[in-house]
């Protein structure tokens, strides 16, 4: 499966740059794969915490009109 790419230029501060490359190095990947991973855990990881929030809202909106 062919993927679509696109090239970003960052900056990064030095001591983060040092932690992806330990974790690239730790996982044996490349720090272009590694900041892949790195991002879409985030990314994924927020969008979770979103989702859970919504879903407490849902359920303590329920629970105040008493159906939970």
């Amino acid at each position: 499966m062919a993927r679509d790419l696109t090239r970003v230029t960052v900056n990064l501060a030095s001591d983060l740059v040092a932690q992806i490359d330990k974790y690239a190095e730790d996982m044996s990947l490349t720090r272009t794969s590694a900041c892949a991973v790195l991002i879409s855990q985030s990314i994924k990881g927020n969008q979770a915490m979103s989702d859970l929030q919504k879903l407490m809202q849902a359920y303590e909106d329920e629970k105040a009109k008493g159906n939970a």
